[in-house]
């Protein structure tokens, strides 16, 4: 029982210390995002390939909203 204890504390901590490097950088994700979103309304606009930017804004957000998400349940 306490040895379980432990190893959740630990867990614990390595999660946190993972929520709150993900949240300092979040800013970087949304600027990222940002300028990803961009580059891909602007290949629209001039009908051109947009494949390479549209996965790295699906990955940018997905990230993002997952940090979020994990933020607002581990703040319950």
């Amino acid at each position: 029982m306490v040895i379980e204890q432990v190893e959740n504390r630990g867990e614990r901590r390595f999660f946190s210390f993972l929520m709150m490097l993900a949240t300092l950088s979040m800013t970087i994700w949304a600027i990222v995002c940002a300028m990803n979103m961009v580059a891909v309304i602007e290949k629209v606009h001039k009908d051109k390939e947009y494949d390479y930017d549209m996965f790295w804004l699906t990955a940018f957000f997905t990230v993002i909203i997952t940090v979020l998400i994990f933020l607002l349940v581990d703040a319950r």
